[in-house]
């Protein structure tokens, strides 16, 4: 069984404010979450894949969460963006 304060972060994040980019259209504001999310003192990191076969399948999302704020990047719209020189820190 998960510990109290396991249970109380989980409480939190499921009322994270989040914020979905789906594409290259959406790249200032994935500049503005990234640096929002580099001030957290906390991350959580989470993928979700096409499948169970690494050698074939493909991740498809990724979400990084703070306390408050999560970020939840759709991959699917930047299969062909990967050089975008606009997310370069």
């Amino acid at each position: 069984m998960p510990s109290e304060k396991v249970l109380k972060r989980r409480r939190v994040l499921n009322n994270a404010d989040y914020v979905f980019v789906q594409g290259p259209a959406d790249h200032l504001q994935l500049r503005r979450m990234i640096q929002t999310l580099q001030e957290a003192p906390l991350l959580d990191v989470d993928t979700e894949t096409t499948g169970l076969d690494f050698m074939v399948d493909k991740i498809r999302l990724i979400q990084v969460a703070s306390e408050d704020l999560a970020l939840i990047v759709d991959l699917q719209g930047w299969e062909h963006d990967w050089a975008y020189p606009e997310l370069q820190c």
